[in-house]
């Protein structure tokens, strides 16, 4: 069978721009906030990838709310303050057996970050910084990772 090749066009409304910063879930489940530091991968005008284990599934799966929702704080690159904003866990990949990738859209900026966040990925676009990375990308990249890692 032959492989048909086709150019990819980008569907998001909002571009992605890759990019790896540390960042902050607060996930209130079974009665308790829990706090997780964790890392995002890339970030949209309405969404934010981030890598996440199993603890961190569990504590979604067993809110009693669905889609499952969270609190999110971040710094963006180069900028002192930092955001929160309340998301929904909208879909979540399994890379391994403990490794999980998992989409997170914003639903209510807390605070006033929302105007400042909404100029620096505009700024980001204008650079040409916006790219698509595709799934078979990002298998890739974290492949890549956990092997410079051992």
């Amino acid at each position: 069978m032959n492989a048909v090749q086709c150019d990819r066009k980008e569907r998001r409304v909002h571009p992605r721009f890759n990019a790896s910063f540390p960042v902050t879930l607060m996930i209130n489940s079974g009665g308790e906030k829990h706090t997780i530091d964790t890392q995002a991968n890339n970030i949209s005008l309405n969404t934010i990838q981030v890598e996440g284990d199993s603890d961190i599934m569990s504590l979604f799966q067993s809110q009693n709310e669905y889609p499952n929702v969270c609190t999110l704080r971040f710094t963006l690159p180069q900028e002192a303050k930092a955001i929160e904003v309340e998301c929904h866990k909208v879909t979540h990949r399994r890379l391994s057996q403990n490794s999980y990738y998992m989409a997170l859209s914003f639903v209510r900026f807390i605070g006033n970050g929302e105007t400042r966040f909404k100029e620096v990925l505009v700024e980001m676009k204008e650079a040409g910084m916006g790219n698509f990375m595709g799934p078979a990308q990002q298998v890739q990249e974290l492949l890549s990772a956990q092997s410079a890692r051992t």
